[in-house]
């Protein structure tokens, strides 16, 4: 079973102070092969060739990406504030020191991707897929992850904080050490096997002997 760093919190983002305002056309019409740096970023990502992009030391704020293809994206150091990136693809991304704060990621296509240092804050989740991927002190605080996989995660050191995963399905993902007591968990879908060593409150306990085929009175 995988080490839960129960203290573990992600490292903020080395945001500059001093941020150049452009639109997402513009990263889209920069050379791929060169990180965009430094940029504060808005506008719609409709139709735009935005495919393995990496990007440093930016802020995405109200950006709309719903529907992108942003597969491969390399974010470092980054902030993405109230943007939309519900159905986005974003399989393989790598994010490290990284922020979302309040976005609308449901059905996000996340899957296989590497997660450093990244904390999603008020965001929405539902649907959303996240499975194989690799988490290092990542936080999710606030979010609902109602009906995402999770499945056959790696993971040192994350956190669900007051999250709803109520249908969410974590098979293959060890919980052990991690603390559920704050979340909602009404039909999670997951294996006994997983759950062991995971802390939960008693009325969590309950719902979760379903599982076992118990009934609790």
């Amino acid at each position: 079973m995988e080490r839960q760093e129960k203290a573990a919190q992600p490292r903020p983002p080395r945001l500059g102070q001093a941020l150049e305002a452009a639109d997402l056309a513009a990263l889209a019409a920069l050379d791929p092969e060169e990180p965009a740096r430094g940029l504060r970023l808005a506008g719609a990502g409709a139709g735009l060739d935005l495919w393995n992009r990496e990007l440093a030391g930016c802020l995405l704020e109200g950006a709309r990406l719903a529907g992108a293809q942003l597969g491969r994206w390399s974010l470092t150091d980054t902030v993405l504030r109230r943007c939309d990136l519900s159905g986005a693809q974003l399989t393989g991304a790598q994010l490290v020191r990284v922020r979302l704060e309040g976005c609308r990621m449901e059905g996000v296509q996340l899957g296989e991707a590497f997660l450093l240092d990244t904390l999603l804050e008020d965001c929405r989740l539902e649907g959303a897929q996240l499975s194989r991927g690799q988490f290092k002190r990542v936080t999710f605080a606030r979010c609902s992850l109602a009906g995402a996989a999770l499945q056959q995660l790696r993971h040192t050191g994350w956190r669900l904080e007051d999250c709803d995963l109520r249908r969410a399905e974590l098979f293959g993902t060890p919980l052990g050490g991690l603390d559920l007591t704050t979340d909602r968990l009404e039909g999670l879908v997951v294996n006994l096997r997983d759950l062991a060593g995971a802390r939960v409150t008693v009325p969590q306990a309950a719902g979760l002997a379903k599982l076992l085929g118990l009934v609790v009175e």
